[in-house]
């Protein structure tokens, strides 16, 4: 069958006209997401597809977009892929997905990589938000939104969360448990803006609260269970070892809880931690770990509906979109230990 014969089959079966077949194949934008979802759906049953690439060169798009994240081992990465997917898809497009693993380098091929494949647009979640290579992708004509990321004064649209001032809230969650010695285990700065922006808010929570800054407590580790378990054990072993501990995401407080619970530690009584992401295990361990969550899952969604304006040449009503995060307060935090509550008393 020819390919006006294949359309005319599928407008048949969706019971729309030709030329509402061809808008969901050229324009999908243009067409409801019912009809679209209908047209799209009797082209699957047919097994029916059409030229891309003659499409794009009718209509100058490729129909792709570019998603570049830092890691497929966290989850929390997996749930707003799910969103930039599914939004993606009701739009007609299809994604090509990245994986830079936390690495600068490996960032900037995937960029070229992904403007050699003509995407439309790129949503990435940057270990460097100011690089050259997501500069140069923008000026070239290529939209490029950044994820997880609360930058208000970046020349790239972003959709993220207020890293900084929900870290602040998380530790101040501590103090106000009675906590005086309070660790960090960050994300190493150089390969996340967002573990940075994050020790921001560890460091103004401590000063809000007249509390001193000691850098004996703050380890920056990659992002791995095991990181997190030997950086644990190693703030442990030191003098005046903490009895709180924040996490700059939940990957790193999931080891520093299995390292806590191997030792003999009582989780909270000795030992209270907070992660960061509520990715889905949060709710899972034991017992069950306390941590901030933002929402991955709209964090995406949103993401590619600003890329998507940024395409069709309609500019989003904000290029600088801040989402909520909730501090999900469960069983791993808790007051200090009596007798180190009973110093911070007397001093």
């Amino acid at each position: 069958m020819t390919s006006r014969q294949n359309m005319l089959r599928v407008a048949e079966l969706a019971q729309v006209s030709i030329a509402t077949v061809s808008r969901v194949i050229n324009s999908p934008d243009k067409v409801s997401p019912e009809t679209r979802q209908r047209v799209l759906g009797v082209m699957q049953q047919l097994n029916y597809t059409y030229n891309v690439l003659a499409g794009s060169l009718t209509r100058q798009r490729s129909m792709t977009l570019g998603l570049i994240v830092p890691t497929i081992t966290n989850p929390i990465f997996a749930e707003s892929t799910r969103g930039v997917q599914e939004r993606a898809a009701r739009q007609g497009y299809t994604l090509l997905i990245g994986n830079s693993d936390y690495q600068a380098d490996e960032e900037a091929r995937l960029v070229r990589t992904f403007r050699q494949h003509r995407v439309d647009g790129m949503i990435v979640t940057s270990s460097h938000p100011d690089s050259p290579a997501l500069l140069e992708a923008q000026r070239a004509g290529v939209p490029v939104v950044l994820t997880y990321s609360s930058r208000l004064r970046s020349p790239l649209p972003s959709v993220g969360v207020d890293n900084q001032a929900a870290a602040a809230e998380a530790v101040g969650y501590l103090i106000r448990l009675g906590h005086t010695r309070i660790a960090m285990l960050a994300g190493t700065f150089q390969s996340s803006d967002r573990s940075y922006a994050r020790y921001l808010g560890y460091n103004a929570a401590l000063a809000a609260h007249g509390l001193p800054r000691d850098p004996a407590l703050l380890l920056e580790v990659p992002y791995a269970p095991e990181a997190g378990a030997n950086g644990l054990l190693r703030l442990l072993d030191q003098p005046g070892p903490p009895t709180a501990l924040f996490c700059s995401n939940d990957i790193l407080a999931f080891g520093a809880l299995r390292a806590a619970l191997d030792r003999g530690l009582s989780i909270p009584g000795d030992l209270s931690i907070i992660g960061f992401d509520d990715s889905p295990m949060a709710a899972l361990t034991n017992p069950r770990l306390t941590t901030v969550a933002q929402p991955a899952y709209a964090m995406g969604e949103r993401a590619c509906d600003m890329v998507l304006a940024l395409v069709a040449g309609t500019p989003p009503e904000t290029t600088a979109l801040v989402l909520p995060t909730s501090l999900q307060m469960r069983e791993t935090t808790g007051a200090p230990p009596p007798h180190v509550a009973a110093t911070h008393q007397l001093t």
